[in-house]
């Protein structure tokens, strides 16, 4: 078999060179930091989207960082899930910082609130013990009915 043959005139033939086979994107160690202030790193390669970054460390770290909640910055930006690291400009050299937003609960109603004590017998309490003296509120300072005589 014999090589294609690549003429820019009739008279200066060639072979054709074999362009190099492009080799896989470089993975790279990328740091990350929580705002906790703890560090992680993730081998990814340079041409990984930055959803599938979420996704990675979702699978690292857990339930606790969901890709869906995650923002991911970069050097102040935020980094949009369909920007490739190398794009970004991701390097060894910085770290990216996770953020992860809490899911909004749904709106639960409130909780029915219990009914507040009637003030006047508080009132009442507090000016006996004022005074020194143990009062009760009227309606329990009422004799109880005598049961009739048969």
């Amino acid at each position: 078999p014999t090589s294609p043959l690549v003429c820019a005139e009739a008279a200066r033939c060639r072979p054709a060179r074999a362009s190099p086979a492009r080799p896989p994107p470089a993975a790279m160690k990328v740091a990350f930091k929580l705002l906790s202030g703890s560090l992680f790193h993730l081998d990814l390669a340079a041409a990984a989207k930055v959803g599938d970054v979420k996704a990675s460390i979702e699978a690292d770290k857990g339930a606790d960082f969901p890709a869906a909640h995650t923002k991911l910055i970069y050097q102040g930006k935020v980094l949009a899930d369909e920007t490739t690291l190398e794009a970004a400009g991701v390097s060894e050299s910085g770290f990216m910082v996770v953020m992860v937003k809490k899911p909004k609960k749904s709106a639960a109603p409130a909780a029915v609130a219990p009914p507040k004590e009637d003030a006047a017998p508080a009132a009442a309490k507090e000016e006996a013990t004022k005074e020194g003296e143990t009062k009760t509120p009227a309606a329990s300072a009422a004799p109880a009915p005598t049961p009739a005589a048969p």
